[in-house]
């Protein structure tokens, strides 16, 4: 492997690879704020649907939003980063995804520790903080 010195490119040849490091670092930063974002909006979620219930009703309640539930959609949204890399990967991921969440969830209810709605809420305020830091991207992808 032969290692160049910066003197044998030319000046559009250098001005072309800062461009592309400077791309992905921005591509870089871009997914960081994106998850800095959802996660975000997912502990104003969870304040809102858990904590204050838990505040007004005490801690015995079964309608609270499911914590497990978000963090772990939150947890896979940052997974996917790296995943997004490897299209052979999506599809299994998405498998293991979804029933790692549907696990997740079935578990919080035989435990006791939630009923449906809880879960349900989880699940929403985690899919919705992302569709909300997504919301480019969807756009571009759903039409109505």
């Amino acid at each position: 492997m032969k290692i160049y010195h910066p003197d044998e490119f030319s000046s559009s040849e250098l001005c072309i690879i800062k461009l592309m490091l400077l791309h992905s670092r921005s591509r870089a930063r871009l997914q960081m704020f994106r998850i800095l974002g959802a996660a975000l909006l997912v502990g104003i979620g969870l304040f809102i649907f858990k904590y204050i219930p838990q505040f007004l009703w005490g801690d015995d309640i079964q309608f609270d939003a499911s914590q497990h539930v978000a963090i772990t959609i939150l947890l896979l949204y940052c997974l996917w980063f790296f995943i997004d890399q490897n299209k052979s990967w999506r599809l299994p991921f998405f498998v293991f995804a979804t029933a790692l969440v549907v696990f997740i969830a079935i578990q919080r209810i035989i435990v006791g520790a939630h009923n449906e709605i809880g879960v349900l809420l989880g699940l929403l305020i985690s899919l919705g903080a992302i569709a909300f830091v997504e919301r480019k991207k969807l756009k571009k992808k759903i039409s109505f």
